[in-house]
């Protein structure tokens, strides 16, 4: 035995750092391995998460006391479970789950291991995961364990997603009572057995020492829920005859998290996720935009003249911008055919002093225009539909009034629930009778100077409250909405309303002005540059302004903090800090 343990020491005497003050004696009986050396020994990187029912780290339980690493690789997400939600108190929401595993980073200042009675001694600090701060009441500590690995399965049961007495469970249509009785999938993992279990304090450097009995089978595990399982196959490290030489030098670790689930999309498989297939309305008007944001304003004229065919029914916000891409393009003909059809929809004379109209002006035949403005004019006028135009104020002036006293406290949500129900009712009814408001029988909504045509109808606040309090008359609104969209009389796909369901899950953030985008996403160019023209439109063409959503600003040192840790800046956009109140 003492031949092999003077083997042992000369084999990795070049990689342990021996103090040489112990003396003969020590140096026998005692062996330090380095960060190196133990980052050889790192196993199943960027696999694990650390379960345990005893930590309640995850919104599912892993049905043992013992705890489990599960391979969240392969895990789809809630509601592609089949798992849906129903409010029980009439109020609507949208489950949205984003989900991110973050990664550990374990710096090791000592490891020192005993061979005459199996004892590792190793201290050291661990940064990266989590925040702290990032939520609330929930602590950052990390376990820390030695024991030996069992592979199992765990399986994903279904758990109160939703805390709330106001929300019913669903899988697969039926609702769910015992969630435990409830498995949507297997997931492989591993537990551990005959284990020493540390935890460390909380904070972004969290430091620890542990001290426990080894054999070659012992592995030395750090586990925090949302972050990967950072293993050490320590057993096979101390009692190796030759110990592996490090390949290369520790390189500082990429911190950055990997998304799992975004949006409750599956991120390794959202190329394979349902697309909805749009109209050819839409793949014409998407191309035009994509052109004008390139200021290839010739190309989507080109874009826009296909909609001059087959009687196509053109929104209003289209033609806005097909009539700036004619002038741009010197194409006059089609610039005042394109001007005619918007005094149809209703637009003042005052609309066509904006800016680029100057460009026309000169021309022959923008007078005979103006000499037809009024024949125009009046055949709008005739196509209105004034008694759907007056009840529809009604009702927005309805439940505008009843949201402002609830802003105010002077209403109860009861109350407001019961205001919005019989405004949807009303509406059902009036659409029933005068037919959907078309943008021929209420007109275009203009912007306040009138040189722009607004992107959401008045009633649309009605849609999304409609939405919000989710009474069984929504139901029939939403059937409504989705009939008028087919026939070219609503236009549900640039609405907003998923914009508003999303809640703000955007990897675009404006915040004091600037540009940031999250640091699990990768960056959209298209997307940043539909941003940017946002705020660089002279000309006020109507595109997508690409998602994204406001941090506003409320706790400045906090604020900063959070957008730091969570956000990599992209670009300055405005000086205007305020610019979305206006």
């Amino acid at each position: 035995m003492k031949v092999f343990f003077s083997l042992l020491i000369i084999t990795i005497f070049n990689f342990c750092f021996i103090n040489n003050s112990f003396g003969q004696r020590n140096l026998k009986k005692e062996n330090n391995f380095s960060q190196v050396t133990l980052d050889t020994y790192r196993i199943s990187s960027n696999t694990y998460e650390l379960w345990w029912s005893k930590g309640g780290y995850n919104c599912f339980t892993a049905g043992d006391t013992l705890p489990a690493f599960v391979d969240m690789r392969q895990y789809k997400g809630v509601l592609n479970y089949g798992v849906t939600f129903s409010s029980t108190n009439g109020q609507n929401f949208h489950f949205i789950e984003n989900f991110s595993m973050y990664k550990l980073n374990i710096d090791i200042a000592h490891c020192k291991f005993n061979k005459k009675d199996s004892i590792v001694e190793i201290e050291g600090t661990i940064t990266g995961g989590w925040s702290g701060s990032s939520w609330n009441g929930i602590q950052n500590n990390v376990d820390i364990f030695i024991g030996k690995k069992k592979d199992t399965v765990t399986l994903v049961r279904s758990k109160q997603f939703i805390k709330s007495k106001d929300v019913a469970v669903f899988y697969e249509g039926k609702k769910v009572i015992d969630h435990k009785s409830i498995t949507l999938d297997t997931l492989p993992s591993f537990s551990i057995y005959d284990y020493t279990h540390y935890k460390t304090n909380q904070g972004n450097e969290r430091t620890f020492k542990i001290k426990s009995k080894i054999d070659i089978n012992s592995l030395l595990i750090f586990g925090l829920g949302s972050c990967y399982t950072e293993i050490y196959d320590i057993g096979k490290m101390v009692y190796a005859k030759n110990i592996v030489k490090p390949k290369k030098k520790r390189k500082p670790k990429n911190l950055t998290p990997d998304v799992i689930i975004r949006n409750n999309i599956q991120e390794s498989n959202k190329e394979n996720s349902l697309v909805k297939e749009k109209p050819s309305y839409y793949i014409i008007t998407e191309k035009a935009e994509n052109y004008i944001l390139r200021k290839q304003y010739g190309k989507a004229k080109q874009e826009y003249d296909q909609l001059l065919k087959d009687n196509q029914y053109v929104f209003a916000r289209d033609m806005h911008n097909a009539v700036r891409c004619a002038i741009f393009t010197r194409d006059y003909k089609t610039a005042i055919n394109w001007s005619e059809k918007l005094v149809l929809k209703g637009v003042p004379i005052k609309y066509f002093d904006a800016k680029i109209f100057d460009r026309i002006k000169n021309h022959k035949d923008w007078n005979d225009f103006l000499k037809r403005f009024d024949s125009l004019h009046k055949k709008h006028l005739v196509g209105l539909n004034y008694t759907l135009i007056k009840r529809l104020e009604e009702l927005i002036d309805i439940d505008q009034t009843e949201y402002i006293k609830n802003s105010k406290g002077e209403i109860e949500q009861s109350e407001l629930s019961k205001t919005t129900e019989f405004v949807d009712k009303e509406l059902i009814k009036l659409i029933q009778k005068e037919g959907f408001p078309t943008e021929e029988k209420i007109g275009v909504v203009l912007a306040k100077d009138s040189m722009s045509i607004a992107t959401a109808s008045k009633y649309f606040v009605l849609i999304v409250h409609s939405y919000q309090k989710n009474h069984k008359t929504f139901q029939e609104i939403k059937n409504i909405r989705e009939k008028a969209t087919k026939n070219f009389e609503y236009d549900a796909i640039r609405d907003n309303l998923e914009v508003f369901k999303s809640v703000g899950n955007t990897c675009l953030k404006i915040y004091k002005g600037d540009l940031y985008t999250d640091k699990t996403c990768s960056i959209n160019e298209l997307q940043v540059k539909k941003i940017v023209f946002r705020f660089n439109n002279e000309h006020r063409f109507i595109i997508d302004a690409g998602r994204y959503t406001i941090i506003p600003l409320e706790n400045e040192d906090e604020d900063d903090k959070y957008v730091a840790e969570n956000f990599d800046f992209v670009m300055k956009l405005t000086d205007d800090w305020l610019f979305y109140e206006k």
